[in-house]
């Protein structure tokens, strides 16, 4: 699952040495430790046009009582709830990295080998009042799976991102992909956790 994660001050200079023509948010685009129903950076768009747009972190479930934060790459297509978002409105979540916790309740941080940008696949919403995003997860890689089952599913390259973002046909191709390896650090704290559920 992805419950977490995090993104520096550079992450738009970063951006523009991949696409140069980047539209940038107004404002001071949101920055720091992503979490659910706060805003993050959503990349859109396709070709020479992307964009980066604050969206919230979740949709709204059926009964109101809380927020669907990740979709599973191997049932996005079945569910109601995600379906059409990912057939029409697929986008890109920038990171630096993303947190998980380990049985002991210990922060585990992963992120590139090389400390690149991360780049989640996700689908969002457009509400009343706000458009609203949910990450993809998928099977954890050998890298992560000692802590968690369950991974964000990361694209490994602009290709990868093209063809997420575009209206071409091959975006179904991506939800099978195993993300490339991660690197991964510990910091032992006790911190409280939300329980999220199987996600």
């Amino acid at each position: 699952m992805c419950g977490q994660y995090y993104v520096e001050e550079d992450y738009i200079e970063r951006m523009m040495w991949v696409y140069p023509h980047l539209k940038k948010p107004l404002g001071d685009p949101p920055t720091g430790t992503m979490k659910p129903s706060l805003q993050a950076p959503v990349l859109l768009g396709h070709q020479n046009v992307k964009s980066l747009v604050p969206m919230t972190w979740g949709f709204p479930t059926f009964k109101g009582t809380g927020l669907h934060i990740n979709a599973r790459s191997e049932t996005v297509l079945e569910k109601r709830t995600f379906k059409r978002s990912l057939q029409l409105n697929r986008c890109v979540l920038p990171a630096h990295c993303y947190y998980e916790w380990d049985t002991s309740h210990n922060k585990i941080t992963f992120c590139r080998k090389d400390k690149e940008l991360l780049y989640f696949a996700g689908i969002y919403r457009t509400y009343a009042d706000t458009q609203r995003f949910v990450v993809l997860t998928t099977r954890a890689n050998p890298s992560v799976a000692s802590v968690h089952h369950r991974m964000p599913l990361i694209l490994r390259n602009t290709l990868d991102i093209e063809r997420w973002l575009s209206n071409s046909v091959e975006y179904p191709m991506l939800l099978d992909i195993t993300p490339d390896p991660l690197e991964m650090s510990y910091r032992a704290k006790q911190i409280g956790i939300l329980d999220l559920g199987d996600q």
